[in-house]
């Protein structure tokens, strides 16, 4: 991977938004504790009231993913990942997460009760960060 570009075009904050969500969909359930914030800050930090969406297409285990996420730095308002139909060229949702935490999505081997039952008393946690913890295949290979 290359990133070029002008000083001040934004290739930092790429690369650290590529960062953040490393250590978010992977480590967040373990790594924060129950009432830490998300550690993510708006455009110029300007209002924390107003939330961060983050969106990420990327190839990986035979497919095109797209992964979606609203944050506060309190809570995770959404969360989606869809996989690209070649066929159709629309993206199908594969599992989605709304602010009460709940999981939902089909054709898609994972818990989404134990899932759920996880992220219930943490609302600053990946639904993949929890989802790595009931061991899921699915979810290690994305």
């Amino acid at each position: 991977m290359g990133v070029f570009g002008a000083n001040g075009s934004g290739k930092t904050n790429l690369l650290k938004g590529l960062v953040f969500l490393s250590f978010f969909l992977r480590h967040s359930y373990q790594n924060l504790g129950e009432k830490d914030p998300i550690p993510v800050d708006g455009f110029f930090h300007l209002d924390s009231k107003i939330p961060v969406s983050l969106k990420l297409d990327f190839e990986g285990n035979g497919g095109v993913y797209r992964y979606e996420c609203k944050l506060l730095p309190e809570s995770v308002i959404g969360e989606k990942l869809s996989k690209l139909n070649l066929e159709t060229g629309y993206f199908r949702v594969l599992m989605a997460r709304d602010k009460s935490g709940k999981i939902t999505g089909r054709d898609f081997d994972i818990d989404r009760a134990t899932i759920t039952r996880l992220l219930k008393d943490r609302p600053n946690a990946s639904m993949f960060a929890a989802g790595l913890l009931t061991g899921s295949k699915e979810i290690e290979k994305i």
